[in-house]
């Protein structure tokens, strides 16, 4: 039940999901609020094969910025993989590409 939420609402506001980017970092906007990471926190991006998806996981250091209802953990704790995050699989950019792209605007800093 909770899928088809998701989905419905993704359909009636796909804006509320996504990355955006900046000069200074970038943010996941998810359901639940955002995520604001800035380019010094991101130690790497890599892919990561999960089930039958690549995905751009990424490690980082000092505490992101959360708004909205987002987790809000107090110590860091490694995910599965070996990556702190992962950036959404439901970007139109994915694998391989995408963790080119997120590592170009990295260096860029």
């Amino acid at each position: 039940m909770s899928a088809l939420l998701l989905i419905v609402v993704q359909l009636v506001q796909p804006d509320r999901f996504g990355v955006e980017l900046d000069s200074s970092g970038f943010t996941v906007r998810g359901l639940l609020g955002t995520t604001r990471y800035r380019w010094e926190q991101v130690d790497e991006f890599a892919t990561v094969r999960i089930g039958s998806q690549t995905v751009v996981g990424f490690n980082y250091h000092d505490a992101p910025e959360y708004r909205g209802r987002v987790r809000r953990s107090g110590a860091k704790k490694r995910r599965p993989f070996g990556f702190d995050s992962f950036l959404p699989a439901t970007l139109e950019r994915r694998g391989e590409p995408l963790m080119r792209f997120m590592d170009s605007w990295r260096e860029r800093r």
